[in-house]
């Protein structure tokens, strides 16, 4: 009870402070689109498996409301249930108190260094219950018997690939702990019924979007993925060893305890060490199978190189069990072990909750920034001139000006990335791979600290979405937006170097149908004039049509 209570606590600021998260925006706004009868990939144009905007959809369906308290609500049951399965976890792989352990240390390492970032309802959050259930119900005792075990757990690792698609990876550890614990003429049989359960699940959502009439353009976007999986060119091994090294100290800082024993546990069983050599055997395989899972989680945190902080959800779970391993057994389980240091464990354990709720004060402080300031009246502005039914298109990469305002997207394209080619970067990859000097591996890293001040003028037309300006020009077809936002004159989220001007059919449209009412911190809104509404209402009424 105290373990899920810290947890609770250490996330109660996300209903006292003003919280989004970019992506939570994208989420959210595709639950709002499928609540409006779209589907995933014909309606909105994006690339992530859909089991994440049908969860969102779900809650705001249940609730009545497409607010993100809601979400933050669910989501914090979900820390607490994946707290819960990590005792549980740590208990059949060692005792009780590794289970506790191991319960702490994900309650408090699942919040610092970046608040923005590792508590928002992202998708690495959500799959970590499908994962730790599979892992539960294969190191079950009663899995020994039943090769169903090993079916219900590769469905649910299918539930967490169709939620994000580089989870399949967590096949290898997985199928590892069920080789582990099975007999020789058990384990065959055992690990087809984990990739029989796995592929059940996938073939079902794939059959669903045949049904649904989605499959072309579902595929279509489940190939642009693997251009994003690339990473950016600018990108190269030296930045992203360097990067991965900053970022795991960083998000090590709060949780530190819990990642000094599982570094100090796994070397004393590597280098075989005395303490180590006097572990039960089911310890020492715990070990290799922890040690397994990790290797593939830092692997799927570095896959991209992006390396964002909510990536590292993928590692936290062997991390944390690693750790409680570690503890129970270095410490023990009676009180005189634990008299000796439960003031020092207890301290640390404090430090961590501070700094995690520090890091709540500073995205409260970060709300009020610029870079917030931006966009935010924009939106306010949008919500109290548009009517019910009306559309917007934004053209740059803000989506919270659809969610904010409540306007529904008038394309499928809920931001401009397809159709410029800009993918995701940090600050010390903006800028053009082709100028004589570009930064070294160092400064890049230093830069990933910085927002560059200058407007590069990288090109990134091989990136745009196949086909994106002909499904654009199908879309305004069908029904021109009643508003468009230019947020390249702002040069938001970088967007400077792609002016409309420089995308014919865009500047074309804007020329004819819109006319600029009102400009905000650099972003331009232009209204639909009424000589276009009536044109577009008289053809749709004709009787030829």
């Amino acid at each position: 009870m105290v373990i899920c209570g810290t947890a609770i606590i250490i996330r109660l600021p996300l209903f006292m402070f003003p919280f989004i998260n970019i992506d939570e925006n994208e989420y959210r706004l595709a639950a709002q689109i499928i609540l409006n009868g779209g589907l995933p990939y014909r309606d909105f144009l994006i690339y992530q498996p859909p089991v994440i905007y049908y969860f969102f959809a779900g809650i705001a369906w249940l609730f009545g409301t497409n607010a993100l308290w809601p979400v933050h609500l669910v989501m914090l049951f979900v820390m607490v249930m994946s707290s819960l399965l990590l005792c549980s976890i740590g208990r059949l792989l060692w005792s009780e108190q590794a289970g506790l352990w191991a319960a702490a240390g994900y309650g408090v390492c699942a919040v610092v260094p970046l608040p923005s970032d590792m508590l928002g309802a992202n998708m690495e959050v959500l799959l970590t219950i499908p994962v730790l259930m599979a892992v539960r119900l294969v190191l079950s005792p009663s899995a020994m018997q039943s090769a169903w075990y090993a079916v219900g757990g590769g469905v649910l690792l299918g539930l967490a690939i169709c939620t994000k698609y580089p989870a399949g990876l967590l096949l290898i550890p997985v199928g590892w702990s069920l080789w582990l614990n099975r007999s020789p003429a058990q384990r065959w049989h055992h690990l087809l019924g984990l990739v029989a359960g796995c592929g059940t699940l996938i073939g079902g959502v794939l059959l669903a979007l045949q049904i649904a009439g989605v499959w072309p353009e579902a595929f279509a976007t489940f190939r642009y993925i693997l251009q994003y999986a690339k990473g950016p060119v600018q990108s190269d091994p030296l930045y992203v060893g360097l990067k991965f090294v900053v970022r795991t100290l960083l998000v090590a800082c709060g949780g530190a305890l819990f990642w000094w024993s599982a570094a100090r546990g796994s070397w004393a069983l590597l280098c075989g060490e005395r303490e180590a050599r006097t572990m039960r055997r089911p310890s020492q395989q715990a070990h290799g199978f922890l040690l397994l899972w990790a290797a593939v989680g830092a692997v799927l945190v570095v896959l991209g190189g992006r390396i964002y902080f909510h990536y590292y959800f993928f590692l936290f779970p062997p991390v944390v069990l690693l750790g409680g391993l570690w503890l129970a057994g270095r410490w023990g389980t009676g009180w005189a072990a634990w008299s000796a240091r439960i003031r020092w464990s207890a301290g640390c354990w404090s430090i961590a909750c501070v700094l995690g709720i520090l890091g709540h004060c500073l995205f409260r402080i970060d709300e009020g920034s610029l870079t917030a300031t931006e966009w935010r009246p924009v939106a306010q502005r949008l919500a109290a001139m548009t009517q019910p039914g009306e559309t917007l298109f934004v053209w740059g990469y803000c989506p919270q000006l659809y969610t904010i305002s409540a306007l529904l997207p008038a394309t499928r394209f809920t931001t401009a990335d397809y159709l410029t080619g800009r993918t995701p970067k940090t600050a010390g990859l903006e800028y053009d791979p082709t100028i004589p000097s570009p930064p070294s591996s160092l400064e890049k890293v230093l830069n990933d600290f910085r927002t560059p001040t200058f407007v590069t003028s990288e090109k990134t037309d091989h990136n745009i979405f196949p086909g994106a300006w002909v499904l654009l020009e199908k879309d305004f077809a069908r029904r021109l937006p009643d508003y468009i936002v230019d947020t390249a004159p702002a040069d938001y989220r970088r967007y400077g170097r792609y002016p409309i001007e420089a995308y014919p059919f865009l500047a074309g449209e804007l020329a004819a149908h819109y006319r600029a009412i009102e400009q905000i911190n650099g972003f331009i809104i232009y209204r639909r004039t009424k000589a276009t509404e009536t044109a577009v209402s008289r053809t749709r009424h004709s009787p030829d049509l």
